[in-house]
């Protein structure tokens, strides 16, 4: 029982990685063009459309 639950695991540790990568990937594409990442459009974002941003941090 313990085997079958190992594979299991690893199995769904193999499954979530690539899953991650193809994630990060198709998220990615799009912002390419511009040489940022999808975490840096994602702060450019939230400048634009947000009042609440300053240049100290998020304040909500």
């Amino acid at each position: 029982m313990e085997k079958d639950n190992e594979k299991l695991f690893e199995g769904s540790i193999e499954i979530y990685m690539s899953t991650l990568k193809f994630l990060e990937y198709v998220l990615s594409e799009p912002t390419k063009q511009y040489h940022i990442s999808f975490e840096q459009f994602l702060i450019l974002r939230n400048v634009r459309y947000r009042d609440d941003v300053t240049q100290m941090g998020d304040c909500g």
